[in-house]
This record gives C-alpha cells, sequence and structure tokens, in this order.
C-alpha cells in the first residue's frame, strides 16, 4: 500500500537545525498517532509531501529520504507501483 499525505495533516513542526533523524521520527511518531500503528505496518510506502519537497518515511523497498526536491517524485511512485 502506497500512502502520500500533505505535512500539514500531521501535527509535526519543522524547525531549523533539525538532523534528518528528528524529522524522520518526528514524522513517523505524527503519522502512527494520526493514523496507527497498523497503518503504519501495513504501508510499504509512506510520502510526506511539502510545498517544495517531500519525505520518504517509510520504505519496504528502498531508503528513507527526508527533504527530496518535488522534481523526482513521479519517477519514484512510478518505481514504486512497478515493483
Amino acid at each position: 500500500m502506497l500512502v502520500i499525505i500533505k505535512s500539514d495533516k500531521l501535527d509535526f513542526n519543522f524547525s531549523f537545525n533539525q538532523s534528518a533523524n528528528e524529522v524522520l521520527e518526528g514524522l513517523r511518531a505524527s503519522f502512527v498517532e494520526k493514523f496507527g500503528a497498523e497503518v503504519f505496518a501495513r504501508a510499504s510506502k509512506i510520502i510526506v509531501m511539502e510545498d517544495n519537497f517531500y519525505n520518504v518515511i517509510k520504505d519496504r523497498y528502498g531508503p528513507t529520504l527526508i527533504g527530496e526536491i518535488n522534481d523526482q517524485i513521479y519517477d519514484l511512485i512510478d518505481s514504486h507501483l512497478s515493483v
């Protein structure tokens, strides 16, 4: 299951000087709080969208990604759907 959500649907606030690990853990915790551990566990990929970038907070087939530019999002989704 592929899940794509806008970050404003999660109660997580980004701040300057946050490490990628802090952002990743914060987004994961916010997602689980909002949608539950079962949805998180069942999803093969979870993408959190911002206006100009995206974060992959779970990917069963690849690495997590923090702060990636939106130019690559369609390729990322296509590669996931072809697995």
